[in-house]
């Protein structure tokens, strides 16, 4: 991943109200399916996040309110994460935290909770993910992206704003 996606990810981090000041990011994304462990400000608290499937596109789930796409100018994504907490209690809000890059080196943050559910799967518990030590939970977030718009790399980045704490995958 070069230096310019690397701070199009931080961007997108701040912007979904979850990245901290660091613009330094670990170098390279890692393939979907593989997990990074990561900190936060809270003392002993680490829990390792994993993003696991992209769909492209997604459909809304029925009764979804918000705002969704409609029609070929924009579509949903959905990107599937596993929160694991490997020491302490994890308090996170996934719809804070997961944002995704397009080939047009934009960053989308996720939607609101009110337009995030889709018919992939649940969106955690509305996007809150609550866990002890040793707690697993895996949910969907939802993304509004233009029709001619491909996901090149998923980013996770904790609520706290942890310094040097995001996660980024490549999308293939």
């Amino acid at each position: 991943m070069n230096n310019r996606v690397l701070l199009i990810l931080t961007a997108a981090a701040a912007l979904a109200g979850c990245g901290g000041t660091s613009t330094a990011l670990p170098p390279g994304g890692k393939p979907l399916g593989q997990a990074w462990v990561l900190s936060t400000d809270e003392p002993g608290v680490r829990y390792q996040v994993a993003a696991l499937n992209v769909r492209d596109p997604a459909r809304a789930a029925p009764g979804v309110f918000g705002a969704v796409p409609t029609g070929p100018q924009e579509r949903l994504i959905g990107v599937q994460y596993r929160i694991t907490a490997v020491a302490g209690s994890v308090n996170e809000n996934a719809n804070e935290c997961a944002a995704v890059l397009g080939s047009n080196e934009q960053v989308y943050p996720a939607l609101s909770q009110q337009a995030n559910t889709i018919t992939a799967g649940t969106n955690f518990d509305k996007g809150k993910v609550t866990l002890g030590q040793g707690g697993s939970e895996t949910g969907w977030v939802a993304f509004q992206v233009p029709g001619g718009v491909k996901v090149t790399s998923v980013m996770w980045t904790p609520n706290d704003g942890s310094d040097g704490n995001q996660a980024p995958w490549s999308v293939p």
